[in-house]
């Protein structure tokens, strides 16, 4: 009995023992939550080792947009504490937040890779090919991410780009309507999805998607654009140019430099003959966007019009070097689509990116082929002079910010 009273005490004594332990862990994790940046900052000090230290003064500085310190005390946790892949998840969305994309894919990989199941990563993950083009790889991982995290209004809404941006349209619009049927108060899905309605000639609902971004959200410029592109494309074109007008300016005016704002006023004003005000925006848009054929297109348009024969040539140059970078993109794309495993598809790809001056894309193509084939040295050493091709564009464009 005497035996088995010790043991039962023990017990007892063991069970305490891990209960209290659980309870000072949750007090400390409570604590780390709700502690503010300098006291963090000091524990990171104080306790060098402590993971957990790391990854909340990671959130803390993230919340301030200090990404690249974000990104080293995301790092530091997940070296501190390799089996958090929610550290390495963060530390690569903020390498994607300072277009540090060859190193965020790097660290994204890495984790989906040890970790199928981690929806966040899919996600950021998605959101890197999404932001680089890559709209097949994107709908991928959003769809992966999806899986496991259904109720995620954002990654429909992402999911729904990438299906637009590859004609998909009924695939956009049922996925645009989940994100609004999750989150009905967010003014960017009806803006994506007023898009997606003008383009399978849905005009009346359009438009009233449209107003309703607008009413949701008066400080929208995405809204104010959604209303005058469509209204610009309803006829009669009398009727509706005024307001549609009146749209677009509001628009740049809360967004001076969108570009896709000041395509469509400067495509309304041509058709109102406004020939010098047109050229205007259009040159707004090649500034922002210098790679747009149709841009530099309409541009030679214009000048022609105006009877300017010296710019008009240089403009349907540009617009015919731009066009067939495109057409070879589109080739190799549809190629590779047919050919998922074929390794001298994504080097010709990373090449052809390159002579764009596309780095951060060529690294990637580049370390996509490798995965086929892994020990072909030669284009290993293509994609080491790549990397660092796009780090010094990536210091480049950092000093241009």
């Amino acid at each position: 009995m005497r035996r088995k009273a010790w043991a039962w005490a023990g017990c007892c004594v063991l069970i305490a023992g891990v209960v209290a332990f659980t309870q000072r862990a949750r007090l400390w994790e409570w604590r780390l939550r709700w502690a503010s940046l300098s006291a963090l900052s000091e524990l990171a000090v104080a306790r060098p080792q402590d993971a957990r230290v790391f990854y909340h003064l990671g959130a803390r500085l993230a919340e301030s947009e200090r990404f690249a310190e974000a990104a080293g005390a995301f790092q530091r946790a997940f070296q501190l504490n390799e089996q958090n892949l929610d550290a390495a998840t963060q530390w690569g969305a903020m390498l994607l937040k300072m277009r540090r994309y060859p190193e965020a894919f790097q660290v994204l990989r890495m984790v989906v890779g040890r970790d199928p199941q981690q929806a966040e990563a899919h996600f950021v993950l998605g959101m890197l090919y999404l932001e680089r083009a890559s709209y097949g790889r994107a709908a991928e991982e959003f769809q992966a991410h999806l899986r496991w995290q259904p109720r995620h209004a954002e990654a429909w809404h992402a999911l729904a780009k990438c299906y637009a941006e590859t004609q998909r349209l009924s695939k956009a619009e049922d996925a645009l309507n989940r994100a609004i049927a999750l989150n009905p108060h967010k003014s960017d899905y009806l803006v994506t999805l007023t898009r997606v309605l003008l383009r399978t000639g849905k005009m009346d609902e359009a438009e009233r998607t449209a107003r309703k971004a607008v009413q949701l959200d008066m400080a929208s410029a995405g809204a104010w654009f959604a209303l005058g592109a469509t209204l610009a494309r309803k006829s009669p074109l009398a009727q509706h140019a005024a307001e549609a007008e009146r749209a677009l300016r509001q628009s740049l005016e809360l967004a001076p430099g969108f570009p896709l704002a000041h395509a469509e006023l400067g495509a309304l004003l041509m058709a109102q003959s406004r020939y010098a005000e047109a050229a205007a925006h259009w040159r707004a848009v090649v500034r922002e966007l210098p790679n747009d054929p149709d841009a530099h297109f309409q541009l030679a348009k214009i000048y022609q019009r105006l009877g300017d024969e010296e710019r008009a040539r240089r403009a349907r140059e540009i617009f015919r070097r731009l066009s067939e970078y495109e057409r070879r993109l589109n080739e190799l794309q549809t190629r590779i689509q047919g050919e998922p495993n074929n390794a001298a598809l994504r080097f010709e790809l990373g090449r052809l990116y390159a002579e764009n001056g596309q780095f951060h894309d060529a690294v990637m193509s580049f370390r996509d082929g490798l995965t086929i084939q892994p020990n072909n040295a030669a284009a290993r050493r293509e994609l080491e002079a790549l990397e660092r091709r796009a780090q010094q564009q990536g210091i480049n464009e950092s000093i241009r910010q």
